[in-house]
C-alpha cells in the first residue's frame, strides 16, 4: 500500500504543470473571430503565432494571470516548437509594452464562458475574464495531468517489478550464504511461512482451478500487481461539467480512462516479453526457475489484455457517441490507428484464450505455432497503432522486441553449438515401461548439472518449429574409464509416450523392433540448452527425494552426482532417501537396471545409507509380493569404513555389502506425513542438515510444498529443491 499512496501523492504534486497556463491563454481565443486570418482558414496554431490581435491577447493573459517562469516556458515552447512546426514567428513580447493591464481590462471587450464564442467580427484584442482563464486552466491541466499520471502509474508498476525481482536476487544470494553460514532464525520462518507453502494446504478444500495457483508468495505478487493494475487505472480524474475539450462528465471520463489504461498497458509490455523468453539472466540472478517467470507472464498477459480490451471498447464507444452512426460505420474504420490497435486487442485475447493449461497440453505444438503468428501480429498491430497515436510509446515497446530477438539469437546459436558436426544420436523403446531413452551426443565442453533440462528437436520431422523440455536423467563422459562409443560426452534423456513429438518417434523405434516390442536405432535429435536452475545440495548430510513418475529422471541425474563425488572423494553426504509414486511396475524395474545398478561401481559401505519407498498407484501388483508391504534389497560392494585411517576409496572393493533397502507399498502415498516423519526422525542426529528435492504433478508438488514447510518447525535446516515436472 505504501506504493500505491507515493504513485497518488506523486500525482497531486504533479497538477499544476509550468506550460498549463500557456496553454490556457491560448486557447481561451480559439473561437474568437478577429479581423484578418483565422483559424477556421489557416489552422489554429498559424492563427494564434501570426493574428497580432490574437497575439496581443494572449500575451496579455499570461501577464496577467501566469508567474514569469510560467511566461518563459510558454514562449520557449511557442517560439521553438510550435510555431516553427507551421513554418511561421510568433511576434514579440513586446507587442504589448506599451499597454497597461488597467487600460486592456477597461477597453478591450470582455470575454467569458457564456460569451467565448461570439458571431461578431473583433477589431481589438480581447479581455479574458479570470473566471473563463480558470476553467481552461483546469481543463488543460486536467488533460495534461491525465498524461503525465498514466505515465507515472506506469512507472510504478515497473518499479513494483523491479522490487519483486530485488527480493528474489536478495533471497537467492541468501538461500547461497545459509549453505555456508548460518542465518537469522527470521529467514527460515519466511520461507516456512510464504516462500514455501501453497496457497491452501488442505487438496479437498480446493477447487480444481487449483492446479493453476501458484505457491502462496507467488500469488500474493500476482494479487498486488493485479491489484495496482485496477486501482490505477480507475483513480485521481477530475471530471467537471464545464470542461472545454468534452462536455459532458461521461465523455471527460472515457476519454480519461481510456488514456490511462492504453498507457498502462504498454508500459506493461516489455516485461510480458522479457518474462516469457528462455535465455532469461534473470532465472539465475533469482534463483527462480522459468515455470515462475512463465506464471508472471501469463498474469500480466491476462492484465494487458483487460486494459487493452477497457482502452478499445472506450474509444469505440466514445466515437461512435461523437460521431454517429453513419460517421463510425464509414469513416472511423478507415483510419490505421484505429483498426490495427483493434487488431492488437483481438490477438491479445485469443492469446489468452488460446493458453488455458487444457488447450496447451492437448496440443501443444499447436498452441506454439498459433503464440508465436499472434504475437506478432500483435507486435505489428501495436506498431501502427502507437506510430499514429502515441509515438513515444514505442519506446516501451521496443524492448520487447529486443528480448525477443536476443532469446532466438542465443536459442537459435546454442542448436548449432551443441548440434553441428555431431554424430546422430541413440533412441531406444522399452515396451514394458513404455520409456524412450535418447542418448545425445555433445561438444565436451558442456558440464552436466542435475535438475536442468534441454530441449530436443528432431531433425527427420517436417516440424521443424517443434521442440519438447526434457529433465537430463544422466550423462557419460567421454574421458571416464571406458569412454563413450561417440568419443564425446553423452547426455541422456528419459521420457514416457505421450501425443506428437515421443509418439511419432516411437512409431520410428517400433518399425525397427527386436521381436521383444522393444527397438533402437540412431536418430538424428538436435539439442538445445542449457536452462534451469541447478541447485547443489551437496551441502545437506541427509538427501531426500520425493519423485512422481517420470520426475525420477531428477533423482537419477542427482544419484549419478552423489555418486561422481563419492568416487572422488569429496561428498559429505551420508543418507539419501527416495519416495517415488508411480503407476508402472516396469518403469521401476528399467530405472533399477538402467541408473541404480550405477552404485555397483560406487565403493560406499556405511558411509552412505541407501533406500527407496516405491508406492505403486496403478492396478498392478508387484509381481510375487504381499498387497501389504514388500521389501527387496540390492546389494552393492562396499566403501572403508569413515574411521579407517585411509581416505582414500580401495581399488579393490572389500567383501561387505550395503544395500539399497526397497520396499513397495500398493496405493498413493501420503507424502505430508512420509516426508515429516523422515524429516523429524534426523532431529536427534548429530548432523541437521536436509536437503528435500521435489519432482512430480502438481499435486504431488503441493503436497511437497506442505511437507516441506512442516519440516522447517523442526531444528533441522532444511534446503529444498522442486524441479517442474510439466509446462
Amino acid at each position: 500500500m505504501r506504493l500505491l499512496s507515493l504513485l497518488l501523492t506523486l500525482a497531486a504534486c504533479a497538477s499544476a504543470l509550468p506550460m498549463d497556463c500557456g496553454w490556457a491563454c491560448l486557447f481561451t481565443v480559439e473561437d474568437i473571430p478577429f479581423t484578418g486570418i483565422n483559424s477556421s482558414t489557416v489552422g489554429f496554431y498559424v492563427f494564434a503565432c501570426t493574428n497580432p490581435l490574437a497575439v496581443q491577447s494572449i500575451f496579455m493573459c499570461m501577464r496577467y494571470y501566469c508567474t514569469e517562469h510560467e511566461q518563459q516556458v510558454a514562449l520557449n515552447a511557442f517560439n521553438d516548437t510550435y510555431c516553427p512546426l507551421y513554418d511561421v514567428k510568433l511576434p514579440s513580447w513586446s507587442i504589448i509594452d506599451n499597454i497597461t493591464d488597467a487600460e486592456a481590462e477597461k477597453e478591450w471587450p470582455h470575454i467569458d464562458y457564456d460569451t467565448r464564442a461570439p458571431t461578431e467580427t473583433f477589431y481589438t484584442p480581447v479581455w479574458i475574464e479570470r473566471s473563463y482563464y480558470k476553467i481552461w486552466y483546469r481543463t488543460e491541466s486536467d488533460f495534461d495531468n491525465i498524461e503525465v499520471n498514466s505515465d507515472n502509474y506506469g512507472y510504478g508498476i515497473l518499479g513494483f517489478w523491479g522490487a519483486v525481482l530485488f527480493f528474489g536476487i536478495v533471497n537467492n544470494l541468501c538461500r547461497y550464504l545459509r549453505r555456508h553460514h548460518r542465518l537469522p532464525r527470521a529467514f527460515t520462518l519466511f520461507h516456512r511461512y510464504l516462500v514455501v507453502p501453497p496457497v491452501l494446504r488442505s487438496r479437498s478444500t480446493v477447487p480444481v482451478i487449483h492446479s493453476e495457483i501458484p505457491p502462496l508468495m507467488q500469488t500474493l505478487m500476482i494479487i498486488i500487481f493485479v491489484c495496482l493494475n485496477l486501482i490505477l487505472c480507475f483513480v485521481t480524474y477530475d471530471a467537471f461539467s464545464q470542461d472545454l475539450f468534452w462536455h459532458s462528465k461521461a465523455d471527460q471520463l472515457m476519454r480519461y480512462i481510456g488514456w490511462r489504461t492504453g498507457a498502462i498497458c504498454t508500459l506493461n509490455i516489455p516485461f510480458l516479453w522479457l518474462f516469457g523468453i528462455r535465455n532469461n539472466l534473470l532465472i539465475w540472478m533469482t534463483g527462480w526457475d522459468f515455470a515462475t517467470f512463465n506464471q508472471f507472464h501469463r498474469w500480466i498477459a491476462r492484465v494487458i489484455t483487460l486494459e487493452a480490451l477497457v482502452h478499445t471498447v472506450i474509444f469505440i464507444v466514445f466515437e461512435y457517441r461523437a460521431g454517429g452512426r453513419v460517421y463510425f460505420m464509414t469513416e472511423f474504420w478507415q483510419y490505421i490507428d484505429i483498426y490495427m490497435g483493434t487488431v492488437a486487442t483481438l490477438c491479445m485475447m485469443f492469446l489468452c484464450a488460446l493458453a488455458v493449461s487444457s488447450f496447451r497440453r492437448a496440443v501443444y505444438d499447436v498452441f506454439v505455432l498459433i503464440h508465436k503468428a499472434l504475437a506478432i501480429v500483435f507486435l505489428a498491430g501495436l506498431y501502427y497503432h502507437l506510430f499514429y497515436d502515441g509515438p513515444a510509446y514505442l519506446n516501451y515497446m521496443w524492448p520487447a522486441v529486443a528480448f525477443w530477438v536476443f532469446d532466438r539469437v542465443l536459442r537459435y546459436g546454442r542448436l548449432a553449438y551443441w548440434s553441428i558436426g555431431a554424430p546422430r544420436a541413440f533412441a531406444e523403446y522399452h515396451r514394458d515401461a513404455d520409456v524412450i531413452q535418447v542418448t545425445v551426443p555433445v561438444r565436451q565442453s558442456i558440464s552436466p548439472q542435475p535438475g536442468t533440462y534441454f530441449f530436443l528437436y528432431s531433425a527427420h520431422s517436417l516440424q521443424v518449429w517443434e521442440s519438447h523440455p526434457f529433465t537430463l536423467a544422466g550423462w557419460r563422459r567421454a574421458s571416464s574409464p571406458g569412454g563413450t562409443a561417440s568419443g564425446r560426452d553423452e547426455l541422456i534423456f528419459l521420457f514416457q509416450v505421450r501425443k506428437g513429438f515421443t509418439s511419432r518417434l516411437r512409431k520410428t523405434l517400433c518399425n525397427r523392433t527386436d521381436g521383444d516390442g522393444n527397438g533402437a536405432c540412431k536418430v538424428r535429435v538436435n539439442v538445445e540448452g542449457v536452462y534451469g536452475t541447478p541447485y547443489s545440495s551437496g551441502h545437506c548430510a541427509r538427501q531426500l527425494f520425493v519423485v512422481g513418475g517420470m520426475g525420477v529422471t531428477v533423482a537419477t541425474a542427482y544419484l549419478q552426482r552423489f555418486a561422481e563425488a563419492i568416487q572422488q572423494n569429496k561428498s559429505s553426504v551420508r543418507e539419501i532417501h527416495i519416495i517415488w509414486a508411480l503407476r508402472n511396475y516396469a518403469l521401476f524395474q528399467y530405472i533399477q537396471e538402467t541408473c541404480l545398478t550405477l552404485w555397483e561401481q560406487v565403493p560406499v559401505a556405511d558411509r552412505v545409507h541407501l533406500s527407496m519407498d516405491v508406492y505403486l498407484t496403478g492396478d498392478a501388483d508387484v509381481p510375487n509380493t504381499p498387497k501389504e508391504v514388500t521389501s527387496e534389497k540390492i546389494f552393492t560392494p562396499a566403501v572403508v569404513p569413515m574411521e579407517s585411517d585411509n581416505d582414500q576409496p580401495p581399488s579393490t572393493p572389500p567383501s561387505q555389502a550395503s544395500p539399497w533397502t526397497i520396499q513397495f507399498y500398493n496405493g498413493r502415498p501420503d507424502l505430508t506425513a512420509a516426508v515429516v516423519s523422515h524429516a523429524r526422525s534426523f532431529s536427534s542426529e548429530e548432523t541437521k542438515s536436509l536437503a528435500i528435492i521435489g519432482c512430480g504433478p502438481r499435486s504431488m508438488t503441493h503436497s511437497t510444498r506442505v511437507a516441506i514447510s512442516m519440516a522447517m518447525e523442526s531444528d533441522l535446516e532444511v534446503d529444498y529443491y522442486l524441479a517442474p515436472f510439466d509446462w
